[in-house]
């Protein structure tokens, strides 16, 4: 969760309205998102929007396309990987996302 922490703190820190800014985290179930929220906000300004967009009903879609596990390195087959490709079904009402991942610093 510390890398979402400079992503989001970055973001805020480095806009001149950080009020305009909305923060949805994409989880593999709404428990983990619960969880990552309650490590996240004691962390981070007060008030902020940010909010957990679960991945689950799109896991089963992510898992049947990937097909089997060729490779060695089990952490490519993560359905979060993927995330990133339904952003427009994710958030369909949205006129525009940027996605910002974990290894990402805002500089102004």
């Amino acid at each position: 969760w510390q890398g979402t922490l400079v992503v989001i703190n970055s973001a805020i820190r480095n806009t001149a309205t950080p009020d305009r800014l909305q923060f949805r985290l994409v989880t593999q179930s709404a428990a983990e998102g619960d969880r990552l929220l309650a490590s996240l906000r004691p962390h981070l300004p007060d008030p902020i929007d940010l909010a957990v967009v679960d991945f689950s009903p799109w896991a089963p879609r992510v898992s049947q396309l990937l097909g089997g596990n060729s490779s060695l390195r089990k952490e490519l087959f993560n359905s979060l990987n993927f995330a990133a490709f339904y952003l427009n079904e994710l958030f369909s009402s949205v006129g525009r996302v940027l996605y910002l991942d974990t290894d990402v610093v805002v500089v102004g």
